[in-house]
């Protein structure tokens, strides 16, 4: 576009200024050319990237985007994602991220709210979906598919077509000029929140918003050798400024895995072999559980090695991550340890991973230390979409079990009344979208955002997260109880996926269960029990059995009146396609109050 360095106060600064510095180093791997997906990670340079974002971009200013105007972006992570992200940007548009699983009722909620004048979509099928309700949208103009299509007929455009209308009119110097008018303080994303409760509302991110996040890349030394798996939604906020934003700040690579099918992701991790890598913990509990599995499987023998070498590297961390020298004894067994614990990580994919960051909920610090051991630190924080989103985080060197770490430079945090944490500083939204009320409640006269969760402060001013301020459960009895922190407790259970307690204005606690079936299945066949039908399967008395053997291990450390009484095993894992969980993995508990009603009250019944 222009070899003139451009104000880094904004992204699509950023963007140009990091294509003149890397030019033809890698930007991006990704299983897909051409809208197709591959059979492996194909390199684009920072200069090949270039030229497919302007193509797309030119596109949209032949379609008549004006600076200001909403796009739309419905898919998951793949290449004409970022194609789609970047264009927007430096054309002087506002991208609204909805997520692919969302129905065609939220989708219009979104589009409809945020006036959307251009919409793309990943598949056909999306499209099809937005398409449904197109006559509700008088804004939207063009539904622009990402796969490649066909048959089509307006209002859906092939991105293909959008890419040749970019070919006929290339106007690099209006969209320079357009960068060139854009302020830190102008909005730059909406992305449509409306956590576990409430109705979805736009947080309107700016420009300056995602400029204090690149702190986070300064706290871990990331650079332009770094590659990351961006694996977790870049519709959400964590994944468009961890991944896509964060690689960029550095020059590094972002590696697009093709989903998180847990297939897919050990393709990715072991093909890639990322240096970076963000997600949340479910994946790390994921990990962990299958490293546990392929070693019951290995011969005794290598059991009590492997178990050997995850002592004595554990026992080397205490030290590492401390700053100290190893002593000379532990020095000599830990040289014989990691050539074992070496091939641990090779194996899942983690040989050359150096920075493992978790966001998005608490992971046990059980999870934490078992990485240790393997020799891999990961690093938690927490944040919310308002702040962009990174507030607080642990560091090198000073890694606090249980903590979400201090606040980040630029960001501020006090405990108010109820123990409700409060932020203040960059990186907090401009407000909700069309929702003034809803902005001055959550962002008082003071610029203090009430972030709903509840936690404290310790002595060194690490922050500790107790649970969501709204999810608090008060029993009819009047005990309040954490949910949340109960929950987790099941995190590193084989057989169990997720597990949502119940107890609000109820005696006591219950909970619904979500089995692990790929772990539940093989313990059926080892005992010769059916698997099929799930329903059958999950009601047997000998399954009822083993899953009340975990609720009992996790009563036992529990208050009487946190205990959960009563249960029941569903014949599915919870998930964000089927409603419960947000896509981060939060549980939607006013969806499975309303969806279980009949189920949860039968555990009440007298």
């Amino acid at each position: 576009m222009t070899t003139d360095q451009l104000p880094e106060t904004t992204i699509g600064g950023k963007h140009f200024n990091r294509i003149k510095k890397h030019g033809d180093r890698t930007c991006v791997l990704a299983p897909w050319r051409d809208g197709r997906r591959q059979n492996e990670f194909i390199a684009y340079t920072w200069l090949e990237r270039e030229v497919m974002v302007d193509r797309v971009a030119y596109g949209l200013l032949a379609l008549g985007l004006q600076p200001g105007d909403r796009v739309a972006i419905i898919g998951e992570n793949r290449l004409r994602w970022l194609d789609a992200f970047f264009a927007t940007t430096i054309a002087g548009g506002i991208v609204v991220t909805v997520y692919p699983t969302m129905t065609a009722q939220e989708t219009e909620v979104i589009l409809g709210d945020s006036g959307a004048r251009f919409a793309f979509a990943s598949t056909r099928e999306i499209a099809d979906k937005v398409l449904s309700r197109f006559g509700d949208l008088p804004s939207l103009e063009h539904i622009i598919v990402m796969d490649p299509i066909k048959d089509t007929a307006d209002p859906v455009m092939p991105f293909e077509a959008l890419q040749a209308l970019g070919d006929e009119s290339p106007a690099p110097e209006e969209i320079r000029q357009r960068v060139l008018a854009q302020n830190a303080d102008d909005l730059a994303v909406l992305i449509y929140t409306s956590g576990t409760t409430g109705e979805p509302k736009g947080v309107m991110l700016t420009h300056a918003n995602f400029m204090s996040q690149t702190i986070v890349t300064k706290i871990f030394n990331m650079n332009k050798d770094d590659i990351w798996l961006s694996h977790i939604p870049l519709c959400h906020s964590f994944g468009m400024t961890g991944d896509l934003l964060g690689s960029g700040e550095a020059g590094g690579t972002i590696a697009l895995a093709p989903s998180i099918d847990p297939e897919e992701m050990r393709w990715a991790l072991t093909t890639v072999r990322p240096t970076i890598m963000l997600s949340v913990p479910r994946l790390y509990e994921k990990m962990y559980l299958k490293i546990q599995t392929t070693l019951s499987q290995k011969p005794a023998i290598a059991q009590k090695l492997f178990a050997w070498a995850h002592g004595i590297g554990r026992e080397a961390f205490t030290y590492r991550g401390a700053g100290q020298s190893l002593p000379g004894p532990l020095k000599a067994k830990h040289r014989i340890a990691d050539r074992i614990l070496a091939k641990a990580r090779k194996q899942a994919g983690f040989d050359h991973l150096r920075v493992a960051y978790a966001g998005g909920g608490p992971i046990s610090p059980k999870l934490v230390l078992f990485f240790q051991g393997l020799g891999i630190d990961i690093y938690q924080g927490y944040g919310l979409t308002e702040t962009s989103p990174v507030v607080a985080v642990n560091l090198p060197g000073n890694n606090k079990l249980g903590s979400v770490g201090p606040a980040i430079e630029g960001a501020e945090i006090v405990i108010g009344t109820d123990s409700e944490i409060l932020i203040r500083g960059p990186m907090v939204m401009k407000g909700y979208w069309n929702k003034p009320e809803a902005t001055a409640e959550a962002i008082d006269n003071d610029g203090w955002f009430h972030s709903g969760d509840i936690g404290h402060l310790d002595e060194d001013q690490y922050l500790f997260i107790t649970d969501r301020k709204k999810e608090i459960i008060v029993t009819s009895g009047g005990k309040n109880i954490a949910p949340t922190r109960i929950e987790n407790l099941f995190n590193m259970d084989p057989l169990v996926e997720k597990v949502i307690v119940i107890g609000n204005d109820r005696k006591f606690l219950s909970a619904l269960i979500g089995p692990n079936f790929e772990e539940l299945d093989r313990w059926a066949r080892s005992r010769s029990l059916p698997v099929e039908p799930r329903a059958e399967l999950v009601r047997r008395p000998e399954v009822l059995e083993i899953y009340q053997a975990s609720i009992n291990k996790v009563n036992a450390g529990l208050a009487r009146f946190e205990t959960i009484k009563k249960f029941i095993v569903v014949d599915h894992p919870f998930s964000e396609e089927t409603g419960e969980l947000t896509a981060t993995q939060k549980v939607k508990r006013r969806v499975v109050d309303e969806t279980y009603k009949e189920v949860i009250d039968k555990l009440y019944e007298e």
